[in-house]
C-alpha cells in the first residue's frame, strides 16, 4: 500500500514537472514569436471600433489598412498604436474613429464586465502588461490571466498579430434598424451615465503620439440616423462639440459626417453602416482627404 502511494506521488510529481516545463517552453516560444508583427507598409492606418471597422473600406482607398477592432475603446487603441509605432510601423496618416459613443462612460467597463472581457482580452492579450498600467479603471485580472495563459502557454502560435491587428468587416443588408432607444440605453445609460474623462484623455494621447511620430492624425465620424442622434444625451453632444472645436483650433482635421443624410437603406442597424453605406461613406471621406 505504502509502495503504491510512493509510486503514485512520484508519477504525479514527474507529470507536474513535465507539464510545467511544457507550459514554460511554449510560453518562451510564443513570447519570441509574438514580438514579430507582420503588417504591410501603408500610407494610411485606420483605427477605432466597429463603426469605422464596418464603414471605411481600405480597398477603395490608396495605400490604406483598416485595423479596427469591434468595441475597441480609445485606451486600447492607444496601446496598440504605441506598440506598432515602437515596431517602426509608421504610416503618413492615422484615421481615428471619433463618434459620440467613443466618449461615453460605458467604455470604462470593457475590461471588467463579462459581456466584453473575453473579446477585449483575446484581441489584446499581447498588451497585458500595458493594460495593467491603465489608470483608474477596473479590470477582471483573473480573466485577463486565463486568456493570456491560454494564448501564450498551450500551443505555439505564429499568428498572434492577426486578432490583434483587426480588419475591415463590411456588414451586408439590414439587421435591426428601429431599436434606437435600446441602443442608446446600452451606450449612454450603461450603469453610471457620464462622459468618460479617461477615454477623452486617451484620445488626446492618440493624437499626441501620432504628431510626435510625425504622423498626421485625422478624426472621422460615421453617419447615424436622425432618430438615433436625437436620443443622444445633450451633455454628450455638448462635450463632443467642444472636443471637436478644440482639435480644429489646434489644426487637427476632423471629418464629422454624423449628421449626413443617409437613407435608412444604408444602415445595417441603429448605428452601423452596411456595405452599401460603407461604399458611399468611404467615397466621401476619400474625396475630402484628396481636397486637404
Amino acid at each position: 500500500m505504502l509502495e503504491s502511494l510512493k509510486k503514485f506521488i512520484l508519477t504525479l510529481s514527474l507529470f507536474t514537472v513535465f507539464l510545467f516545463s511544457y507550459f514554460i517552453g511554449i510560453f518562451i516560444i510564443n513570447y519570441n514569436i509574438s514580438d514579430n508583427i507582420s503588417i504591410d507598409k501603408k500610407d494610411i492606418i485606420i483605427v477605432g471600433d466597429s463603426h469605422l471597422g464596418a464603414s471605411l473600406n481600405p480597398k477603395q482607398m490608396r495605400s490604406a489598412q483598416n485595423i479596427c477592432q469591434n468595441a475597441e475603446p480609445y485606451y486600447l487603441t492607444y496601446l496598440k498604436l504605441k506598440f506598432l509605432f515602437d515596431k517602426n510601423v509608421k504610416p503618413d496618416t492615422v484615421i481615428i474613429g471619433f463618434g459620440h459613443h467613443n466618449i461615453s462612460n460605458y467604455n470604462e467597463y470593457k475590461l471588467k464586465d463579462e459581456f466584453w472581457t473575453d473579446r477585449m482580452f483575446n484581441t489584446t492579450y499581447l498588451l497585458s502588461k500595458e493594460i495593467l498600467s491603465i489608470p483608474k479603471i477596473e479590470i477582471d485580472y483573473l480573466q485577463l490571466f486565463l486568456i493570456y495563459s491560454r494564448n501564450m502557454c498551450l500551443i505555439p502560435k505564429s499568428d498572434h498579430y492577426k486578432s490583434f491587428i483587426g480588419e475591415f468587416q463590411g456588414r451586408k443588408g439590414r439587421h435591426t434598424i428601429n431599436n434606437y432607444q435600446n441602443r442608446i440605453d446600452q451606450i449612454f445609460y450603461y450603469k453610471v451615465y457620464d462622459v468618460s474623462e479617461l477615454c477623452i484623455s486617451y484620445l488626446d494621447s492618440i493624437v499626441h503620439i501620432s504628431v510626435k511620430n510625425q504622423i498626421t492624425p485625422i478624426l472621422v465620424a460615421t453617419p447615424v440616423p436622425d432618430a438615433y442622434y436625437e436620443l443622444i444625451p445633450a451633455t454628450v453632444i455638448e462635450r463632443y462639440n467642444l472636443i471637436k472645436a478644440r482639435y480644429s483650433e489646434e489644426g487637427i482635421q476632423v471629418i464629422d459626417l454624423t449628421r449626413s443624410k443617409y437613407s435608412i437603406d444604408y444602415f445595417y442597424n441603429a448605428d452601423h453602416l452596411n456595405t452599401r453605406g460603407a461604399r458611399r461613406f468611404t467615397g466621401e471621406v476619400k474625396k475630402i482627404l484628396s481636397d486637404i
